[in-house]
């Protein structure tokens, strides 16, 4: 077997953005791109003097108002 020694210039780049990565090397790209980390879900906050019930409340009196039927139900058609 006969080996040959060699050697190639290699020039790159690495470029850091926010949620991406890009790396350059010679003429070759590639980008990774990460995900970001959901946000933790946020507490509901009422008026002074509301809670849950007056929420519950008022989205059924406009389920009601816009079907024209004095009937409200979990189960929506």
């Amino acid at each position: 077997m006969q080996e040959v020694s060699f050697s190639i210039p290699v020039s790159g780049l690495v470029r850091i953005n926010e949620d991406t990565i890009e790396i350059i090397v010679n003429r070759a790209e590639t980008t990774i791109e990460f995900q970001r980390e959901a946000e933790p879900p946020r507490r509901i906050s009422f008026e002074p003097g509301r809670n849950m019930f007056d929420l519950v409340l008022d989205a059924s009196k406009n389920v009601i108002k816009s079907k024209g039927i004095n009937e409200f139900s979990a189960a929506m058609d």
